[in-house]
């Protein structure tokens, strides 16, 4: 059951996306970052807001916060974040597809570091969704902080026939752009072999 409303939440977020770009085609993919308050009522926010969007958000209770430190949400919001610490070399996961792969990380967030990436990185992300599919392609291994044997990073990687370790839990705030790493999807861990300064 839950394979099949992964990919019905998959496929509905990927018609939304493309039918918001072909509605604000100046907007492109800036549109995925409107409000659907923004949508219905047709008053849009400035480029320039859209482009604050895109670098971070906080979105909770129907209150969309930009620029705001975590102190700052923590306050308005009256919660505590839990900082996930990470103190080793190595990073675990669960094997998804076996192979062992070196390369370059290039942490994919976003539809904009799908049209940077380029073939032989390490795809590093929270979660895949199929837009991601050009950029899984190109990508030498695939590690995600969340999924299983069953998500969609582990589906593409069997298909794909590329290395994958999902589950790592801190995969996106442990590795960086620009380190260069080893996925050694056959035991299931990930190495620095040169960590970007």
């Amino acid at each position: 059951m839950r394979v099949l409303t992964d990919t019905l939440c998959n496929g509905s977020d990927t018609v939304i996306r493309k039918s918001l770009i072909k509605i604000y085609p100046k907007l492109e993919e800036l549109s995925s970052l409107l409000t659907t308050q923004e949508i219905f009522s047709g008053k849009l926010p400035l480029k320039e807001e859209l482009l604050k969007r895109d670098r971070g958000y906080f979105f909770a209770n129907n209150k969309l916060l930009i620029g705001k430190s975590r102190s700052e949400i923590e306050k308005i919001f009256k919660i505590k974040f839990k900082i996930k610490k990470f103190d080793s070399a190595i990073l675990q996961g669960d094997i998804a597809q076996k192979g062992v792969a070196r390369g370059t990380v290039r942490r994919v967030m976003g539809h904009r570091q799908i049209a940077e990436f380029k073939k032989g990185e390490i795809l590093v992300s929270s979660m895949t969704i199929p837009d991601f599919l050009p950029a899984m392609k190109k990508a030498a291994a695939i590690v995600t902080n969340e999924g299983g044997v069953l998500c969609h990073a582990a589906i593409l990687a069997r298909e794909l026939q590329i290395p994958c370790i999902t589950g790592t839990r801190f995969a996106t705030h442990v590795l960086r752009d620009g380190d260069y790493i080893e996925v050694d999807a056959n035991n299931g861990t990930i190495k620095f072999l040169n960590k970007k300064a």
